[in-house]
């Protein structure tokens, strides 16, 4: 009689049982792991996320506030509303100026001939429409006392705002000059003026006349040097403010009148020309 033994056969079905589930565990201890692990890294960057963009809404929302109440920059309102940047186009248009109307402050100012008087250094503060320049005169003190006394004569004319111009050819010099007889010459009459300058109605009706000078002339340090060329001069430095209407866009049929080309001079002015004359001769016998 044959006899078969079973146990090796259940016995290896057990331990293939027992492999196949391992393997199952351990296949899905390694899946769970990587599941959370996943989870981790899911949760660890949206949480990241959640914190800098909490963190960017806050600064949004202070730097919003600071720019509201003006701690960075106080008129934030008016740069950024663009009915707050059409509201400024009048104050800008008000405010433009012509810049090359120094040139011709400076042809009216400056003495030319014997007294003449070049400037080496220019500025031009637009704020307070005040010129500053350095220059030099060959004729000394001479020409540098006739540059100070025509800024403080010079005058200038324009029409009227919303005039027109006057139908003389001269325009609005006359009433210009008018004004600046009237500062050069104190002791004419009201005839000896209108006489030497005479002013039509209509020209008064339509133009307006202003001293150039607005406040007082400063003059800085002053001392003898030699120029380029070698010859003797006074070096000097002045400042003074002009009307605003002078440098002014806006400013209509604009002329700048200087006093005649001649002795200005406090001292001159001051001393009548009949003042001093050739000693008399004395009488001799028999006259």
């Amino acid at each position: 009689m044959i006899e078969v033994s079973l146990v090796p056969d259940i016995k290896r079905e057990l331990l293939r049982a027992r492999r196949i589930r391992n393997l199952i565990i351990f296949i899905v201890l390694i899946v769970t792991a990587s599941a959370a692990g996943l989870v981790l890294i899911l949760f660890t960057t949206f949480g990241i996320q959640n914190v800098t963009i909490n963190n960017l809404n806050r600064n949004a929302e202070s730097n919003h506030l600071a720019l509201v109440q003006g701690r960075h920059h106080p008129s934030v309102n008016d740069i950024l509303t663009l009915q707050a940047q059409l509201s400024h186009i009048d104050t800008i248009n008000a405010d433009k100026y012509l810049p090359s109307n120094i040139f011709g402050v400076l042809g009216i100012i400056l003495p030319g001939g014997n007294s003449r008087v070049t400037v080496s250094e220019l500025d031009f503060d637009r704020a307070t429409h005040t010129i500053r320049f350095s220059g030099q005169s060959r004729s000394g003190y001479a020409g540098f006392n006739a540059l100070v006394q025509t800024i403080a004569r010079a005058a200038f004319a324009y029409v009227l705002p919303g005039a027109e111009p006057p139908d003389s050819p001269d325009g609005c010099r006359p009433l210009a000059i008018e004004l600046m007889i009237m500062e050069t010459s104190p002791h004419l009459s009201s005839a000896e003026i209108a006489q030497r300058a005479p002013v039509s109605d209509d020209v008064r009706q339509r133009c307006a006349a202003e001293l150039l000078l607005d406040g007082d002339i400063q003059v800085g340090d002053s001392s003898y040097g030699q120029s380029a060329d070698g010859s003797m001069v006074l070096r000097f430095e002045v400042a003074f403010s002009i009307r605003r209407e002078v440098m002014s866009f806006h400013t209509s049929n604009l002329i700048l009148v200087s006093p005649p080309r001649q002795n200005v001079t406090d001292s001159f002015n001051q001393i009548p020309g009949n003042m001093f004359e050739e000693a008399a001769r004395g009488l001799e016998e028999g006259e």
